[in-house]
């Protein structure tokens, strides 16, 4: 259902990138991404949540990857 599906990472109206869904086990997917004009906007963010998932600081991470301004309630 999901694998060979394209996922569009947005930033507002520009395109940060895709990802091809090749492996799926909902909820989880996983697949390859492909860089868009707008991913130098936030490739420090993508470097950081890398490093926070590969020394497993899951609090940190989620602060990273869902500041407060963008989480709304929380």
């Amino acid at each position: 259902m999901f694998e060979g599906g394209v996922w569009q990472v947005r930033g507002g109206r520009e395109a940060v990138g895709e990802i091809v869904i090749d492996e799926a086990d909902f909820p989880w997917l996983s697949g390859g991404f492909t860089a868009g004009p707008g991913f130098a906007g936030v490739r420090d963010l993508f470097a950081r949540e890398l490093v926070l998932a590969e020394d497993e600081d899951w609090e940190a991470w989620e602060e990273v990857s869902m500041p407060r301004s963008a989480a709304g309630s929380r």
